[in-house]
């Protein structure tokens, strides 16, 4: 019984090898890393009879990782759209330091920076 158990994982594991190995050589999945792609296999793999045809099994696995793929590079786009409201503070911090100004003369001046005495009384 234990040599069917370690036979049946044996299998498992070599599926999974084998099926990340052939996703991964697609070269299609820019933003996934060999391990992310390895993960999705081991879950289509566990999750599914061990006489599934192995071609049935790569499709399930280049779909899940196409939409893993670009929920990373949205991600991505989402972390690039954050720090486009900082770069206009960053771009003043700069060329006050290019002046050699302080960077809170030049944040005032553009309106960045109020005098609270006169905003509130």
């Amino acid at each position: 019984m234990r040599e069917r158990q370690n036979t049946i994982e044996y299998k498992r594991q070599d599926m999974i090898g084998n099926l990340s190995v052939e996703v991964a050589a697609l070269g299609i999945f820019d933003s996934l890393k060999e391990n992310d792609i390895k993960k999705l296999a081991q879950n289509i793999v566990e999750g599914n009879p061990l006489d599934t045809e192995f071609n049935q099994l790569k499709a399930d696995v280049i779909q899940q990782a196409i939409v893993l793929n670009q929920q990373k590079k949205d991600q991505k786009t989402k972390a690039k759209a954050k720090n486009e409201k900082i770069l206009p503070l960053l771009k003043l911090r700069k060329q006050a330091l290019d002046k050699k100004q302080h960077p809170y003369e030049l944040l005032k001046a553009n309106g960045y920076i109020k005098n609270p005495l006169e905003e509130f009384y």
